[in-house]
């Protein structure tokens, strides 16, 4: 967060060493800024004032209001979207709660833990969530749904310290059954693979984030949970080891990331909402990788991308990077 202020001062900053005209305009937007500030609307004094607080109540909202429907028989497998989502919602509302401000929270609920391990279990020989042989958005698993959010699940330190061994046995079974007939170690491996894009921006995005994601989840199982599955296990597509694929995606990540932050970034070519599904994988690369300097360099690309919007209000147009819809 101080790296992002820094960046939005020095964009600021920019603005008005490069024009006159836009000196002038970056002023009237601090001080709208400044007024804005100094006269909350009234439903603002009752927002959360920080950070973790924001979180738990975004979290609880959520699990008041789920969504996507968990209802049995939405079209697009939309209902195991929704059971996951509400899933990771209700584990890290009470994990985040449980390690609140100091001296507070509450002790985790090992209750909750049980139930939804139980339910993860579940989920690896339900048919709602076996992947399809292909990447249709409209089947189980198609790709912007659930898969995303069991990653989150089996990587994320919050919710996998709280699943039991067979939930995350459960986890690591779905990742490898995804990563299976779909990733090819070659095709990530190539110099060029960032600028190979399968379908729009935000279906590559979240199609390669899941593969290297389900790769990392894969490589980190042990005897323990699967006799058959580990680091050195084949997969179908290619016959390489699960280590190979879980390496070449790491590589695909880092050459993403630093050509698109000079070659540009939001090349979205369905419509400007579709860019969530993107920034959900970017995220989950970020939060999820098992190398700190991607970890770092997706970080750096999110703040890119956030700062972007606003160089364009404040008139300054950088060459590093670009917005791009077409219709």
């Amino acid at each position: 967060m101080a790296r992002l202020g820094r960046v939005l001062l020095c964009a600021v900053a920019a603005a008005a060493a490069i024009a006159p005209t836009t000196a002038a305009a970056t002023a009237a937007v601090t001080a709208a800024a400044a007024a804005a500030a100094a006269t909350p609307p009234a439903a603002a004094a009752a927002a959360p004032l920080t950070l973790r607080a924001r979180q738990l109540a975004a979290l609880q909202y959520h699990i008041d209001r789920p969504w996507p429907s968990t209802k049995a028989g939405q079209p697009g497998g939309v209902s195991t979207w929704g059971e996951a989502n509400l899933a990771l919602a209700r584990l890290a509302h009470d994990r985040l709660g449980a390690g609140g401000s100091p001296g507070g929270g509450h002790a985790p609920n090992a209750t909750l833990a049980a139930e939804i391990s139980a339910q993860v279990v579940g989920w690896e020989t339900d048919p709602r969530f076996t992947p399809w042989a292909n990447y249709t958005v409209n089947g189980p698993l198609g790709g912007l749904g659930a898969l995303p959010v069991l990653c989150r699940l089996a990587l994320l330190p919050l919710t996998r310290a709280a699943l039991s061994v067979p939930a995350l046995s459960a986890l690591e079974r779905i990742a490898f059954n995804w990563l299976s007939p779909r990733s090819n170690a070659s095709w990530a491996g190539q110099a060029n693979s960032w600028l190979l894009q399968d379908g729009s921006e935000n279906l590559d995005a979240t199609h390669k984030a899941n593969l290297y994601l389900c790769a990392v989840i894969a490589n980190r199982s042990d005897a323990r949970r699967h006799a058959a599955l580990g680091p050195d296990t084949l997969v179908a597509l290619d016959g390489r080891p699960v280590r190979a694929h879980a390496a070449a995606w790491e590589g695909h990540w880092g050459r993403y990331f630093a050509h698109r932050a000079v070659e540009g970034i939001g090349a979205e070519l369905g419509s400007p909402t579709y860019a969530k599904y993107s920034l959900q994988a970017f995220a989950n690369v970020r939060d999820l990788s098992g190398s700190a300097a991607l970890a770092a360099r997706a970080g750096d690309f999110l703040t890119l991308w956030f700062v972007r919007p606003l160089a364009s209000i404040l008139l300054v147009f950088s060459s590093c990077c670009f917005i791009v819809y077409f219709y």
